[in-house]
């Protein structure tokens, strides 16, 4: 792993992967169906909770070749911090544990064969929204689900059945939800619900190109940043400006961003290693080759980035290779984040990389 000096690397600790922060100093990590409380300043390092696996979860879950195969990991965590309640996607469910209760709930299963979300938006009133992400194209109609505090789960959008193939992303602004979709260009849209209304038509802001692809958002000063995840052209971080409706590219990135995290008043991503994609004759992807060693990837590195919104420097925090094994069947090589902030630390999970299944935690305090 190549570092940048402007925060230190402090640990590095195989097989956990990060997934919130109780306070500034403790990370609670999970591996092999067991979440684990780590105290970054004293090391303490204790179990407190596990999930249940059934045993074809257990079995697939020993091997790190099956564990990537069949994404045996914790995606979209987000963390109740007044329940005290991690909700996330695992194995084709929306699940929830109770770190007091130790409670473990499968709510709700995931439909179109998907085996994750790539999104959960808590918001303020602890209702929490994520919309489908298939991996199966059944002419079907995707939607935007609503939880409540009771754990029900009901349909409050529904897109018609060809509109659009994933919902990457949803956020919430003030009263207002916002949602990113695509993947191709007549897919991609990024859209708000005013007030969280979902009876009228959504406001569509930006439509219909690639730039507009994103899984990936921030709001500042009356701008929605957002980071591009597109495999056909280069990608960049861009700001909407919410009163003019102006898109301002602000600068490229070196690849797709699939994964972030706002803290401290930064936005921290990831890129992503992949094939680099063009269009043949009939529109079906085809990879691109660029020179005979890397086999059509992009750019065989994921880079984890710092973008300091207020002054607007983007710094390099760290970048590593891709491992040997298949994009196509083990996974994007890129770093994933904890779904909330330390006021102190920064804590990533390597991800189809060298160094694979590695949690490395950072120093982020200015000196």
């Amino acid at each position: 792993m190549k570092l940048n000096s402007f925060a230190k690397l402090l640990l590095h600790k195989k097989h956990a992967q990060p997934i919130c922060w109780l306070d500034d100093a403790t990370l609670i990590y999970y591996w092999l169906g067991r979440f684990f409380s780590f105290n970054v300043e004293t090391k303490n390092n204790n179990v407190v909770g596990a999930i249940k696996l059934n045993f074809k979860e257990k079995m697939l879950s020993i091997c790190s070749f099956t564990r990537r195969l069949f994404r045996l990991y914790i995606f979209s965590p987000v963390y109740n911090k007044t329940k005290q309640e991690i909700l996330f996607s695992f194995n084709g469910y929306f699940c929830s544990y109770n770190l007091k209760t130790k409670e473990f709930t499968r709510e709700q299963k995931l439909n179109h064969g998907a085996r994750r979300l790539l999104s959960n938006c808590l918001c303020k009133n602890n209702d929490v929204y994520y919309g489908e992400y298939p991996t199966k194209n059944d002419n079907t109609d995707v939607c935007i689900f609503k939880r409540d505090d009771n754990k029900e789960h009901t349909v409050v959008f529904r897109f018609k059945p060809g509109d659009i193939r994933h919902v990457h992303h949803i956020s919430e602004y003030r009263d207002d939800l916002f949602c990113f979709t695509g993947d191709e260009n007549s897919e991609t849209n990024i859209l708000r619900f005013a007030n969280k209304n979902f009876t009228d038509k959504p406001d569509y802001l930006l439509s219909g190109s690639q730039n507009y692809r994103a899984c990936i958002s921030t709001f500042n000063n009356g701008f929605l940043y957002y980071l591009t995840d597109n495999p056909y052209f280069e990608n960049g971080l861009f700001a909407y400006n919410l009163k003019s409706h102006s898109v301002e590219h602000i600068f490229n990135v070196e690849g797709s961003v699939i994964y972030g995290l706002q803290s401290n008043g930064s936005l921290y991503f990831s890129t992503c290693v992949e094939y680099n994609l063009c269009k043949d004759e009939k529109n079906n992807n085809v990879v691109i080759k660029i020179d005979g060693e890397n086999g059509g990837i992009r750019d065989n590195q994921s880079v984890l980035y710092c973008f300091d919104i207020n002054s607007n420097q983007l710094k390099v925090l760290a970048k590593t290779k891709k491992d040997f094994l298949s994009i196509k069947y083990f996974g994007f090589g890129t770093f994933m984040f904890t779904c909330n902030e330390s006021s102190k630390y920064l804590a990533v999970f390597s991800h189809a990389l060298k160094r694979n299944e590695t949690l490395f935690i950072f120093d982020t305090q200015e000196r």
